[in-house]
């Protein structure tokens, strides 16, 4: 485990304090101190993640000439944990040399500390975007903002992709006054798509809705089953192999998409697994970045 924990770049707060606070139930114990763990044991490379979020904030990566570009990376972690450099940093460094602006989310964490565990990681990406539309121009000359996700970070980009214009606590709390927000692209890698207990990740499901959730919150955070005409073209990405979140994940939403005639780019690969990010060099599955390139016509 290493000592050092300095960012590469600034941190900006999503919320202040005030509604953060109000965010938690009373009468319970506080939230244990939030944690960086690095699981690496290769002294040049970072892997860390973080527990117990307490102040979800954006980093910022904003390369010298961006084009007018940016993406909002959401990491993985099963909603116990953001993995902050594979599926971040390490993400956004590599966008950035392709002069695209990055900006790494760290999210909170569902918990019974909060009245609704479930939305929570939610109200965090949606006040994220909130503020890439409200800075576009001071953070990039931003013309086009897409969102990215890995993993249980996936469907946390696809819960935005198709609920963006749902009405949210931050819009009455602030004066940030952003007509629409809608992700302009939205770019998912080995997704957790589904709920359903035969399908979903089971440690996303669990920690997300709870031990015993009832039919309808199921169906509602399952993204097969809401998707809509309007919502953004998609690009995604899973292997056959993949033992942590089945690829039906990805061929669900496929076929969801096909129905409802929404744009969609995608590369399911022999192998790969899970959780390789940028580090798999080797085989068919290190095309993916190239192929994410062609599809957002940057070569």
């Amino acid at each position: 485990m290493h000592d050092d924990y300095q960012w590469p770049v600034s941190e900006i707060p999503l919320w202040d304090t005030r509604f953060l606070k109000e965010e938690l139930q009373r009468d319970m114990p506080p939230l244990p101190e939030e944690q960086v763990v690095d699981r690496s044991s290769d002294l040049k490379i970072h892997d860390r993640f973080i527990s117990n979020v307490l102040r979800p904030s954006i980093f910022p990566m904003i390369p010298e000439n961006p084009l007018p570009l940016g993406i909002l990376i959401i990491p993985g972690g099963g909603y116990e944990r953001v993995v902050i450099d594979k599926e971040g940093f390490e993400i956004g460094a590599w966008l950035n040399s392709h002069r695209i602006s990055a900006f790494i989310l760290k999210y909170r964490l569902p918990c019974e500390r909060y009245e609704q565990p479930h939305v929570v990681p939610f109200l965090d990406a949606h006040r994220a975007m909130l503020l890439l539309r409200k800075h576009a121009k001071a953070w990039g000359n931003l013309t086009t903002i897409g969102i990215m996700g890995f993993s249980a970070g996936a469907h946390i980009a696809a819960e935005l992709c198709t609920h963006w214009d749902t009405p949210m606590p931050s819009e009455q709390r602030d004066s940030i006054d952003i007509p629409n927000i809608r992700p302009d692209v939205g770019i998912l890698i080995y997704p957790v798509i589904s709920m359903k207990i035969e399908i979903t990740h089971p440690g996303s499901r669990r920690r997300l809705l709870g031990p015993n959730p009832s039919p309808a919150l199921v169906d509602q955070h399952s993204i097969e089953l809401q998707i809509r005409e309007n919502m953004p073209p998609l690009f995604v990405v899973h292997a056959l192999d993949d033992k942590a979140v089945p690829v039906t994940n990805s061929l669900l939403l496929c076929e969801a998409c096909s129905k409802k005639g929404v744009a969609l780019e995608a590369h399911i690969f022999p192998e790969g697994g899970h959780g390789f990010g940028l580090r798999t060099k080797h085989g068919p599955i290190s095309a993916w970045p190239h192929l994410l390139l062609r599809w957002l016509n940057i070569e």
